[in-house]
């Protein structure tokens, strides 16, 4: 790292690029093993990550909206709903313009490292990967959702989304967010880390 550098992303060995986690490990970004996911990293991150890059009224995390498309699965489907985001506790959560800018400039490399995170945790978690399209539908009811609940105004750039579901959103806290995305998953795999 230079001199000044205060960010957790350091180089290490032969795996590539790697970002330090809050238990304390590494999670190398190209190279991802299987023992450095840990559910409690996944929940901790996603739950202090704000969606739409922070410009919501009211805090709302990846970690709630995780557990939103859980709930609005069919219940199979339920755990690959659950981390259908997961990457991004290791990758952030990049909003969809710049990701096309992105893909612009890098064709498919952040697509290519979110999808290699993803892949790796359907194997851990046993979950069906690639993700069935009903997840990706799902995804499209909780962001009509959260169009209503907590973005203001309609703004011109929201693609045509499907109706929202007719509960409220009531955000939570980070810490709330965590605790919800981990109940969950204890719900949904009887605690197998």
């Amino acid at each position: 790292m230079k001199m000044g550098d205060h960010s957790t992303h350091v180089h290490s060995d032969e795996l590539g690029p790697a970002i330090g986690t809050v238990s304390g490990g590494l999670f190398h970004l190209l190279h991802p093993q299987k023992d450095e996911i840990k559910i409690g990293d996944v929940a901790h991150a996603t739950a202090n990550i704000c969606r739409f890059v922070g410009h919501t009224l009211y805090f709302y995390s990846v970690a709630q909206h995780c557990v939103h498309v859980s709930n609005l699965v069919p219940p199979e489907l339920a755990l690959a709903g659950l981390l259908h985001d997961a990457p991004e506790a290791y990758v952030g959560d990049t909003s969809r313009p710049l990701k096309f800018l992105m893909d612009d400039l890098a064709p498919g490399v952040l697509d290519g490292v979110e999808d290699n995170i993803l892949k790796l945790m359907s194997y851990k978690y046993k979950f069906e990967y690639p993700l069935p399209s009903v997840i990706k539908d799902m995804d499209q009811v909780a962001l009509a959702t959260e169009k209503r609940d907590v973005m203001a105004g309609s703004g011109t750039f929201w693609q045509s989304l499907p109706d929202p579901d007719p509960t409220p959103i009531i955000p939570l806290s980070p810490s709330e967010a965590k605790a919800a995305f981990l109940v969950r998953f204890i719900e949904l795999t009887r605690g197998d880390e």
